[in-house]
């Protein structure tokens, strides 16, 4: 197989192709087997429109501090560790649908521009959205929290939606 560290320069070589054409980025079903960080991806350089469907993150998956220009599909993505996104800004539409945390999700300070979907999402461990703002409608639907849930400090400009949403 292919060097964790190899395959993360792959990842970043193909987003840094399709930004330079003003195109999205498909890393549908992409199985990241290690950590990466795409906190580089800061406010000076942002991921563009990108699709993470169904995608799965073996490793930690730090996104803390990136900024999504466009809209984020994390439709059915699986974090098998941790998952940060604390200080993330998501511009557009984002769609965690049917995602599922199996480790610690921390989207403490995070800014959702955009409507915002955690629709049947399953969090499996503690989650800390402190802090956290969501612009457009959040949609928590049937979202499965598990352990500890940290909604301190959050602002919902527009609506919330926890309908059938269980904490256990």
């Amino acid at each position: 197989g292919i060097a964790v560290e190899e395959f993360n320069e792959q990842v970043f070589e193909r987003i840094n192709k399709v930004k330079a054409e003003n195109k999205a980025c498909n890393l549908a079903g992409t199985i990241f087997e290690g950590e990466i960080s795409f906190s580089q991806c800061g406010e000076d350089n942002p991921l563009p429109v990108i699709s993470f469907e169904k995608a799965a993150f073996s490793g930690e998956a730090d996104f803390e501090g990136a900024a999504f220009s466009g809209q984020v599909n994390f439709k059915g993505v699986k974090f098998s560790e941790g998952a940060c996104f604390r200080e993330a800004a998501f511009s557009r539409r984002v769609n965690f649908n049917s995602a599922v945390f199996s480790g610690r999700a921390d989207l403490a300070e995070a800014a959702f521009s955009g409507q915002t979907i955690f629709r049947d999402v399953k969090f499996s461990k503690e989650v800390c959205f402190s802090e956290a703002t969501f612009s457009e409608g959040a949609y928590f639907t049937e979202a499965k929290f598990s352990e500890r849930v940290n909604f301190s400090s959050v602002e919902f400009s527009g609506e919330a939606y926890f309908m059938e949403a269980a904490f256990s």
